[in-house]
């Protein structure tokens, strides 16, 4: 009956000793996967940010200027669904200059600074040339940083030492597993700082139209739920691995207590 229950005894133990390390490898590559994810976060590269900001850019609206200055709703009334072409024309005063245009009694002169053949673009020397002066879309820039930056160093020790571990402990004696045990609680906290930083905020120095002159942007994604997920998924494994170690740790210290009272196992 007493070999019986040592044969039943060192059974259980090696299935979880078996088990840690099937859970222990699977903490390896969820670790591995978590640090090689990228950031799938797009960076709003607002063009407006790159224009000159020069009067033909139409970096003001003259018509919403006018209607300040003048009180008249129907420059507010135009200004709404303004062409870009406003920036062309100043308001003058009654016979300041033979070459005046009228539009509802108020005179207005050409600006001498526009280039009439590109008007409603922007300037020439601004790095938007050629495009509508009236439109603000945006340049939509993949990050495709790594998302655990931060704790790059950190994750690949751990996962260095994870799969050390159970690479070897398939072997160990009871010595060995418990100090591979001992080893496994600092590792929870090196994946507990990490989850804690599964915002990317990378900076990207982006030059979407090649002129020479990048501008830095910050990524500002919210928690990346794919390294939240593996991340997770390594700990809930290494937990399991640290409970069927100590489980298999027990069940061997009963064993030899055994062999040695009965001789049998």
């Amino acid at each position: 009956k007493a070999q019986h229950s040592c044969l039943a005894m060192a059974d259980i133990s090696d299935e979880h000793r078996h088990v840690a390390i099937v859970a222990g490898r699977d903490a390896c590559a969820n670790i591995e996967a978590a640090g090689q994810t990228k950031c799938e976060a797009t960076i709003r590269v607002a063009m407006k940010d790159w224009c000159s900001g020069s009067r033909q850019c139409h970096a003001a609206c003259m018509l919403r200027q006018f209607y300040a200055q003048t009180g008249d709703w129907r420059f507010k009334q135009r200004a709404d669904r303004c062409a870009g072409r406003c920036v062309a024309w100043d308001l003058c005063q009654d016979g300041a200059s033979n070459s005046a245009e009228w539009w509802h009694g108020w005179q207005f002169v050409q600006n001498q600074d526009i280039d009439m053949k590109i008007l409603g673009l922007h300037a020439e020397h601004c790095p938007l040339n050629g495009l509508r002066n009236i439109f603000e879309p945006s340049y939509m820039l993949r990050c495709g940083a790594i998302v655990l930056k931060q704790s790059e160093n950190s994750l690949s020790v751990a996962f260095q030492r994870l799969h050390k571990y159970f690479t070897e402990i398939s072997t160990a004696d009871l010595k060995e597993v418990l100090k591979v045990r001992l080893h496994l609680e600092p590792i929870l906290g090196v994946i507990d700082r990490a989850l804690s930083r599964c915002t990317c905020r990378a900076q990207r120095s982006v030059d979407p139209w090649h002129f020479g002159h990048p501008r830095t942007y910050t990524c500002s994604s919210c928690s990346n739920p794919a390294v939240t997920k593996q991340l997770t998924l390594a700990r809930t494994q290494i937990q399991i691995a640290l409970d069927c170690l100590t489980t298999s740790a027990v069940l061997n210290h009963l064993l030899q207590r055994k062999s040695l009272q009965f001789g049998l196992c």
